[in-house]
C-alpha cells in the first residue's frame, strides 16, 4: 500500500514535526532550572529570620529521581524541596550531578539534620540521622553562609497538594 502526499501535506507536516522537536528540546533544557520554571512550581522556604528561598518542589518519584541532576548552575537562594507524605529516612545520591550540594533535613517545620558540602563526585547515599518528610537541596557552602542551625524554624509558603 503507498500513500501519496501532496507537497502541501508534506510541508505541513513537516513544520508539525520542526515545532514537536523544538518543544521536546525547550522542556529538556529547562528542567531543573528554578529560574525557568513555571511560577506555580516555584514554593517560598523560609528558615528562622535567616534565609529565604524561592525552590523547585519534587513531589512525584519521576521529579525527585531527577532531582537537580544536569543543572550545571543553581543560583544563589534557589534550591530544590522534596516531599514525601510520610515521616522516614531515604538515601540521596549525586547521580550525574554537576554542582556540590548542602542537603537539609526537614521534619513537618524543623531543620532536624544536614548533610554540608556535599561533593558533586561522591558516590555514596546521603540520609539524615533523624525521620524527615522534607529534604532541602541548596547550593554547597549555603547552611555556613547562613548559619543555619538544628532546631531552626521552616516555613514553606505556596506548597499545595498538586505541585
Amino acid at each position: 500500500m503507498q500513500i501519496n502526499l501532496r507537497l502541501r501535506d508534506k510541508i505541513f507536516l513537516a513544520i508539525l514535526a520542526v515545532m514537536l522537536l523544538l518543544f521536546m528540546v525547550q522542556k529538556i533544557t529547562s528542567f531543573g532550572k528554578p529560574e525557568e520554571a513555571k511560577k506555580n512550581d516555584l514554593v517560598v522556604v523560609e528558615i528562622g529570620e535567616k534565609a529565604t528561598l524561592q525552590v523547585l518542589v519534587a513531589d512525584t518519584p519521576q521529579k525527585q529521581f531527577q532531582g537537580l541532576s544536569g543543572v550545571e548552575q543553581l543560583d544563589s537562594n534557589k534550591g530544590m524541596l522534596f516531599v514525601h507524605e510520610n515521616l522516614g529516612r531515604r538515601a540521596y545520591v549525586m547521580r550525574e550531578m554537576k554542582i556540590d550540594l548542602d542537603f537539609i533535613f526537614i521534619r513537618d517545620d524543623q531543620v532536624v539534620d544536614m548533610a554540608k558540602n556535599i561533593a558533586r563526585e561522591y558516590q555514596g547515599e546521603i540520609a539524615g540521622e533523624a525521620d524527615y518528610n522534607f529534604v532541602l537541596e541548596v547550593n554547597s557552602g549555603w547552611i555556613s553562609q547562613n548559619d543555619i542551625q538544628l532546631g531552626d524554624r521552616v516555613k514553606i509558603s505556596g506548597l499545595s497538594e498538586n505541585n
